[in-house]
């Protein structure tokens, strides 16, 4: 599990930063317009993903349980049974693109060369994505045998690709079509990487057509269901709202708001390194019936999840407006009413990320899929209906009031039920800690001049180290205990053991 923390963090990083620097990229060479068409159709394509029915969190979740049983022959049929389903699904995408070509441009009001342009982009896309999801089914058969490392490995070299890539095409006068078509190059070279590297990490795979198996679909089909109706109500969460700016108020609102939302992005990848290799960690937990270390993992994971999404947004909140003055410019400070009202939600949202991990693993989703549901359709009516009356910052309203409620007033209940664990266990074990943690960071970085308006960039980044350093250095001594400060330091022990070597080599 240590490795794939480490290597997420490490695509993470990578991730993140090529992310929030094409932004800025993306914005000043294309234009507003232009950017927000290709957010719009980026964010049309986002529900292609429906189409998958959850089938990678399934099959993440039954590799894992197979590989730790060390069932051969489930293995193969898991996998190839995984991307038969995933070709059907391209199949699909092919037939849904053809509607939506004629369709989408008069939902959206667009004409002449727009109407014409969004079409070209719209078909880039969808083949792009007919290439994106057998990838993603290996994706989820490498996080299944644990190679996160992998999967990672794969995901940094399609974010520095994309990067490189993205620039040089801007740079050279290109435009949005050839954005669109080096993505698709780049997509499939990441195809061709992630085949080598299952053949890797399961060299005794078997990848002949002849495990396709019904019984293995109908068990993935079975638990993908309700994996399927909370991934409808996430994306209708968070991959509505550009669609509904740009169909209540305009396309070019499109890019402010996508600027928000992409540090919102941002704000989620942070957990990826916790939640992707504790999926699979607790998986392995509930099939060998360890309840009790279960129970501690979800408990410990939570408060790292609470650490992390109260560092995050004090941040956001206290250097919101320094954020996005530094990475678009000084006129995109007048968004920070909407980063701020996105941020609350969000905070509440991913601290309890470990929460639909367990519910997932108990198979006990069927409620969190049914409340993600009905907090997605109440986003898309108090958007669509407060867009009209308030313009963006109505839309970022309907996205946080009910998150609010559904995470507070009724996730929590549900899982301290599930997971047999009391409220005071709860916010003392993971709640309490980092809470002190950062009001001891808010103490110090007041009287220390760290909550101040820095006057260049070099100031601000020497500001979000010095915040950096001194949420680590107390939450090292606050929020972990003895026998985590302990692990965390053998762990590093063991890490310099293998690195000196190298090191020696090298010189």
């Amino acid at each position: 599990m240590f490795r794939g923390f480490l290597s997420t963090w490490a695509g993470l990083i990578v991730n993140g930063v090529v992310a929030f620097l094409l932004t800025r990229v993306l914005i000043h060479g294309l234009g507003n317009f232009y950017y927000g068409l290709w957010i719009l159709v980026s964010s049309v394509l986002d529900y292609y993903g429906l189409l998958d029915m959850g089938v990678r969190y399934s099959m993440q979740r039954f590799v894992a349980r197979y590989g730790g049983a060390n069932e051969r022959q489930a293995l193969n049929e898991t996998f190839m049974t995984g991307v038969s389903m995933a070709v059907c699904i391209a199949a699909a995408a092919c037939v849904l693109c053809a509607v939506l070509l004629v369709v989408l441009p008069g939902f959206f009001g667009l004409t002449g060369a727009s109407r014409h342009l969004f079409r070209v982009l719209l078909v880039i896309q969808t083949a792009t994505l007919v290439l994106d999801f057998p990838s993603r089914i290996m994706g989820a058969y490498l996080c299944g045998l644990h190679r996160f490392d992998l999967h990672n490995g794969a995901g940094i070299t399609w974010g520095i690709s994309r990067g490189i890539v993205f620039w040089s095409v801007i740079h050279l006068g290109g435009k949005v079509t050839g954005i669109a078509i080096s993505q698709l190059i780049i997509v499939a070279c990441l195809f061709v990487l992630y085949a080598f590297f299952v053949k890797l990490a399961d060299p005794q795979l078997s990848m002949g057509w002849k495990h396709t198996s019904w019984a293995r679909t109908k068990e993935l089909m079975q638990f993908s269901f309700f994996v399927f109706v909370t991934d409808v109500g996430d994306r209708l969460r968070f991959y509505t709202d550009v669609i509904v700016i740009s169909r209540v108020l305009s396309v070019a609102l499109a890019a402010p708001f996508n600027v928000v939302t992409r540090l919102m992005e941002i704000f989620k990848m942070a957990f990826f390194p916790i939640t992707g290799p504790l999926n699979t960690e607790a998986n392995q937990l509930e099939g060998q019936k360890k309840f009790a270390p279960s129970k501690h993992l979800f408990l410990r994971s939570t408060k790292m999840c609470a650490l992390l999404a109260f560092a995050g947004t004090t941040v956001l909140v206290l250097h919101g407006r320094d954020i996005l003055r530094f990475w678009i410019d000084e006129a995109f400070t007048s968004n920070y009413s909407l980063l701020l009202v996105l941020t609350i939600g969000y905070c509440v949202v991913l601290m309890q990320s470990p929460s639909n991990v367990f519910l997932y693993v108990r198979s006990r989703h069927k409620a969190l899929a049914a409340w993600t549901l009905a907090e997605g359709l109440a986003n898309l009516a108090l958007s669509i209906y407060w867009a009209r009356q308030y313009g963006i910052i109505g839309v970022a309203f309907g996205t946080t009031i009910p998150m609010l409620v559904v995470r507070l007033g009724i996730q929590p209940f549900y899982t301290l039920k599930v997971m047999d664990v009391t409220w005071s266990e709860y916010l003392s074990k993971s709640f309490l800690r980092p809470a002190l943690v950062t009001a001891g960071v808010l103490g110090i970085a007041s009287v220390s001049g760290l909550l101040r308006r820095p006057p260049n960039l070099l100031v601000f980044a020497a500001m979000m180290i010095a915040l950096g350093l001194l949420f680590a250095a107390l939450s090292y001594w606050i929020v972990l205990d003895g026998g985590e400060r302990e692990s965390l330091r053998h762990r590093g022990a063991l890490l310099m053991q293998r690195v000196k070597p190298k090191l020696a080599t090298s010189n």
